[in-house]
């Protein structure tokens, strides 16, 4: 087996993987949701010092930028206008989730992945939790507003739930975006994407949403779930490391270690040697 990788064999598994190169190049809402059902879990856009596949590279097939004359310029501007109505491409609300999962940045989950990730959210499922969590003081008070309303209705838009919030005053968008950010870290809703609305989010409670997965979630244990995320995870890179484990999920080291263990007992991964010459401790994908 091999136990020496150079960046080029990185950058090919990924490129495939990642979908970032012409050849791959996603174009349409089918395509965008093969890959997202494919790789499981990805960024809406590329984010620095995250290792994850991401939307963005897969549709403008550019993952660095383009200082190469006029045309690059060009196109690198028309890709930066489509990226910037990206929901055009994402998949219906009803095949994803959407929500900030990685370091607050926006991100998407199959639905077959999803349940994972509920599960290390430590969200029960009960229609009424963010009731409960809010009189225990774990989630603020304009949070557990916003929940209300949009559990007597939804998908809501931002600008609906500010008028339903505050009536004619309307709330500081810097205030509702705060509260949005807050219910989306911690899996309360999710941003409904496909629905024909080209400007504004709209929201949805996670437990109208996704009430299978939600179920589903409940038979799952913490460490299964962090298992199989992980074993996607090096399905996607093919190589990594404990710390930039550390910096996706955010999971102590001392957990990361138990998962990669149980990973390596099960054939899954590999330890290796080296990494394009640099020597440590990094694992590999057992194709």
């Amino acid at each position: 087996m091999k136990l020496a990788y150079s960046l080029e064999d990185i950058e090919r598994w990924r490129e495939k993987t990642y979908r970032r190169a012409p050849k791959f190049q996603i174009i349409n809402q089918r395509q965008a949701l093969a890959f997202i059902n494919r790789v499981g879990f990805c960024l809406a856009a590329k984010t620095e010092g995250l290792d994850l596949p991401n939307l963005w590279d897969a549709v403008t097939d550019t993952p660095e930028p383009r200082h190469n004359g006029t045309n690059g310029h060009l196109k690198r501007s028309y890709y930066l206008s489509y990226a910037w109505e990206i929901q055009s491409i994402i998949p219906n609300h009803n095949s994803i989730y959407y929500g900030k999962i990685f370091k607050r940045r926006p991100s998407i989950v199959s639905r077959q992945y999803f349940p994972y990730f509920y599960v290390l959210s430590e969200r029960s499922g009960e229609p009424d939790e963010y009731e409960t969590e809010y009189a225990s003081g774990n989630i603020s008070i304009l949070a557990k507003r916003i929940m209300d309303a949009l559990m007597n209705k939804s998908p809501q838009t931002s600008k609906e739930l500010r008028v339903v919030l505050t009536g004619k005053r309307g709330t500081s968008a810097q205030g509702l975006d705060r509260a949005l950010d807050e219910l989306q870290r911690k899996m309360y809703i999710s941003r409904v994407v496909g629905n024909g609305s080209q400007f504004g989010a709209e929201w949805a409670p996670v437990v109208k949403s996704f009430r299978t997965e939600v179920r589903k979630a409940r038979k799952i244990s913490a460490e299964e779930a962090r298992a199989v995320l992980v074993e996607k995870y090096f399905q996607n890179q093919l190589i990594s490391s404990v710390e930039a484990i550390h910096a996706v999920f955010g999971w102590s080291r001392q957990l990361i270690y138990h998962t990669i263990g149980q990973l390596v007992n099960k054939g899954v991964i590999t330890p290796v040697h080296s990494y394009d010459g640099k020597k440590g401790q990094f694992y590999c994908f057992v194709p």
